[in-house]
């Protein structure tokens, strides 16, 4: 079954800064809209036949991270069995005072004052959001503010903590993941939603603060830097390659979890010069005749993460 939970910023963007005394703005609302779907399956299930004990969630891109997102969200345990994230995009979590910046930011571009934004909000049209929800992520990918705007803050009583960390330490739902990702996962964002850092001006921009030494090596790790093709794939691992491996190896600590890479053959026969890159902790094989495979090795102390390819 598939669930609807509120989008856009008055599901997605943290506006509890907004609150006054006569107006109460909860954050991370679409997460607290998921909880109450889980806690539905889990009452109602049975009437349809499924077991409320053998639940499995999952979600792709955005969905991906959703469902990561929901592995550290105290209320949502036991509501789930097993999680499956395709694609977890990176950059979509925020600490507080980011969140409360950006509520700010967004208040401002309503054309609402600071002590009357909870009421702006409640008069705006849906398209005058939907205008203003572009306009701040616009805004925020120009300056850099270090997130996508639009997406869950942890620090409050729905997500205490960052996902990751959450993972990282044992405190998330220790229940058997798998996440992966697709080849050249930044290709679609050269033509549709250019938000991405896919080409030289906006990989440069990214890394304007890092070190030299850091910026280069980042970029040796593409051997035809600045070619298209490695800027591509410099954009999609950025996005969405890593985001995978962290949830992967931060997760795999304290659970079963298995890491995939979906591919596609570029020919008659996949050689090991059409191999794709190899996550960390990962070992790989190919013969020229047959399908690509890659074998994760279990993760220091008692992590069990496996992987695979699938080729088609």
């Amino acid at each position: 079954m598939s669930v609807n939970y509120r989008l856009g910023a008055l599901g997605c963007l943290d506006l509890s800064s907004l609150s006054t005394s006569d107006i109460t703005i909860d954050g991370n609302l679409y997460l607290r809209d998921l909880v109450l779907a889980l806690q539905w399956v889990r009452d109602n299930i049975a009437q349809f036949g499924g077991d409320p004990d053998n639940v499995t969630i999952f979600g792709e891109s955005a969905g991906a991270h959703i469902t990561a997102t929901l592995l550290a969200v105290p209320a949502a345990k036991g509501l789930f069995a097993r999680a499956i994230s395709e694609s977890p995009a990176a950059g979509m979590v925020r600490p507080r005072e980011l969140a409360v910046e950006f509520a700010a930011r967004f208040a401002d571009l309503l054309g609402a004052r600071p002590r009357d934004a909870a009421s702006a909000l409640i008069r705006a049209t849906p398209a005058q959001l939907v205008q203003t929800q572009h306009r701040l992520i616009e805004q925020g990918m120009q300056k850099r503010l270090g997130a996508f705007p639009i997406g869950p803050t942890f620090g409050d009583d729905c997500l205490p903590v960052d996902p990751v960390e959450a993972m990282r330490s044992g405190q998330s739902h220790q229940v058997p993941l798998i996440v992966g990702t697709n080849a050249e996962e930044g290709r679609l964002f050269t033509r549709f939603l250019k938000m991405l850092p896919t080409n030289k001006a906006m990989i440069d921009e990214l890394l304007a603060d890092a070190e030299p030494a850091t910026r280069e090596r980042i970029t040796a790790a593409y051997p035809d830097y600045p070619k298209p093709s490695a800027c591509i794939q410099l954009g999609g691992d950025f996005a969405f390659n890593a985001a995978a491996w962290q949830i992967a190896e931060a997760h795999g600590a304290h659970a079963p979890t298995y890491l995939y890479r979906y591919d596609y053959a570029r020919g008659p026969c996949a050689g090991p010069d059409s191999v794709p890159r190899t996550p960390p902790n990962c070992s790989r094989s190919s013969t020229s005749t047959g399908p690509r495979s890659v074998r994760c090795l279990p993760l220091p102390p008692t992590g069990d993460m496996r992987c695979g390819s699938a080729t088609t």
